[in-house]
């Protein structure tokens, strides 16, 4: 009989490769109608020596896709997949996303914040330059 080379599914004790158990993932050699048996059986399955084990997988985004989801453009392809666009198209978009990044951006307005104050003006003075419609509404047991 032929040998077959597999990998275990699960963890799993088979006395013909070993006396240990072989862990999920470990990869072992037995007979032909063995192996048929634990693949049917969902413990092992065959090892495709004509498929490498570092395939990428071809259904990824291409660059424009992935800077547009909000990725770094320099961190292109992700990692597990192809790359879907040119050298070209990648570098023009890692020049682009260093030209954005290299402008000055100005930090956003802070709305909260109360507008500064002139420190060598009198606050008495300053109240009194603020006009009535800008201040706060009377409180309805105020006496007018």
């Amino acid at each position: 009989m032929t040998n077959v080379k597999m990998v275990a599914l699960d963890t799993v004790h088979i006395t013909s490769v070993s006396k240990d158990n072989l862990t999920a993932g470990a990869q072992f050699e037995i007979d032909s109608a063995t192996a048929k048996d634990l693949e049917s059986r969902g413990i092992a399955k065959r090892v495709d020596e004509t498929a490498s084990a570092t395939t990428l997988r071809e259904d990824g985004p291409t660059i424009s896709e992935f800077v547009a989801a909000g990725y770094d453009p320099s961190t292109y392809p992700p990692a597990g997949y192809a790359s879907r666009s040119t050298d070209q198209e990648i570098a023009d978009a890692i020049a682009q996303a260093g030209a954005a990044a290299s402008k000055a951006e100005v930090p956003p307005q802070n709305k909260m914040e109360p507008a500064p104050t002139n420190k060598s003006e009198d606050p008495a003075v300053a109240a009194a330059a603020t006009p009535a419609s800008t201040s706060a509404p009377r409180s309805r047991r105020q006496k007018a």
